[in-house]
């Protein structure tokens, strides 16, 4: 920081594809494009007086929500923490938007519901206000290709689990206390996955300094039986969260 206030960066001499500012706190995301640094230069970065438009998050029975802001062309972008009401300052762009519904079980442990919070892209324009909404009741649905099948066909399963307006649910995860496990501060050798009965825990070592808490990834379970009532699919694995699984069975 210099005596300024501003921010200072060494950086090779290039044209870069944008340059990027943003608050977790006070909920904004700014960009300038097409930054040409070939000398000593000062990026402005004041939402006055940038096109900007805001995203206002409505959320039903959730108080928590990871909001993610994707532009099209990046494959990186942070993660706010918002609640019911918020609004987001966001340079005037197209984005991709994604969510991570939040809830604390009374045991302590942590809820993550990873959603796509809008099936195409969402275009900010400067001075408008885009609202999402997200949370109340998961709705699940399983949709075969056809109404009968021979014999030894492959069947198309289509899934979808979304919440109460219709944002795709694509994966659910907790963290909490590991049973069994003694804590050993400044552990930092990560255990390899392991998958038990369709769910993968594992313990990041490298990122935290006790081992006695991880993360779990949850999926759903398909079952499927013949007429006769035999199982022909019985699955729970993030193929069931892929939108498409597909069986064949005599």
């Amino acid at each position: 920081m210099s005596s300024a206030g501003r921010h200072l960066a060494d950086v090779a001499p290039l044209t870069y594809k944008s340059v990027h500012a943003w608050s977790w706190s006070s909920l904004y995301y700014l960009f300038e494009p097409n930054v040409a640094l070939s000398e000593d230069t000062i990026i402005e970065f004041h939402a006055a007086e940038m096109p900007t438009g805001q995203i206002s998050i409505g959320l039903s029975d959730f108080t928590r929500m990871g909001f993610i802001p994707r532009l099209e062309d990046m494959h990186a972008a942070p993660d706010f923490e918002v609640e019911d009401e918020s609004r987001v300052v966001m340079s005037a762009a197209i984005y991709h938007v994604d969510g991570k519904l939040l809830k604390t079980d009374t045991e302590g442990k942590d809820w993550h519901y990873a959603l796509e919070l809008a099936d195409s892209a969402i275009t900010i324009a400067s001075g408008t206000t885009v609202n999402i909404q997200a949370g109340g009741n998961f709705i699940a649905s399983t949709t075969p290709d056809k109404s009968q099948y021979s014999p030894g066909e492959t069947v198309t399963i289509s899934n979808l689990v979304t919440d109460g307006f219709g944002n795709r649910l694509e994966g659910v995860q907790t963290w909490g206390t590991k049973t069994g496990v003694a804590s050993k501060p400044n552990h930092l050798a990560a255990l390899a996955p392991q998958e038990h009965e369709g769910e993968i825990s594992f313990s990041p070592g490298a990122l935290q300094s006790a081992p006695s808490y991880e993360w779990q990834v949850i999926y759903p379970r398909l079952v499927v039986t013949d007429p006769d009532g035999n199982k022909v699919v019985d699955e729970n694995s993030r193929d069931v969260w892929a939108g498409l699984f597909l069986q064949s069975a005599s």
